[in-house]
């Protein structure tokens, strides 16, 4: 991210040294279950920001798995994956030899109507 938004504009990096701890680690490395929230301001990047108010998510599908909930779970929240509005996935030929079935539930959840009134636009 530093190397795309440049260094020289960022005057903040909001949880660098927990970034670093946590994804730098060559250990973890090899994990599927990570997901990461960023938020872009003036100043710089806040790492860590909540899905439901970041700029740009970073996960796999693992990790949104997670973050969704059960099916049928009364605390499952996907509202923030409504607001969506350009989805990368990247080596989806590797995901597909993994558990495709993750994939496939994203793609349901995207296209549903937000539970939380928050997460709509009001256009006026």
């Amino acid at each position: 991210m530093l190397q795309i938004y440049g260094e020289k504009k960022l005057k903040k990096f909001s949880k660098k040294e927990r970034f670093i701890e946590e994804y730098d680690d060559p250990e973890r490395a090899e994990e599927d279950d990570f997901r990461l929230g960023i938020s872009i301001t003036n100043k710089g990047l806040r790492m860590f920001t909540p899905f439901s108010s970041c700029d740009i998510i970073i996960a796999s599908m693992v990790g949104l798995r997670m973050a969704t909930g059960e099916k049928g779970s009364t605390e499952r929240d996907y509202s923030f994956l409504s607001s969506i509005e350009i989805l990368v996935i990247d080596r989806a030929h590797a995901l597909y030899m993994q558990n495709w079935e993750h994939m496939k539930e994203i793609m349901a959840l995207m296209n549903k109507i937000p539970k939380h009134k928050s997460m709509t636009n009001s256009i006026h």
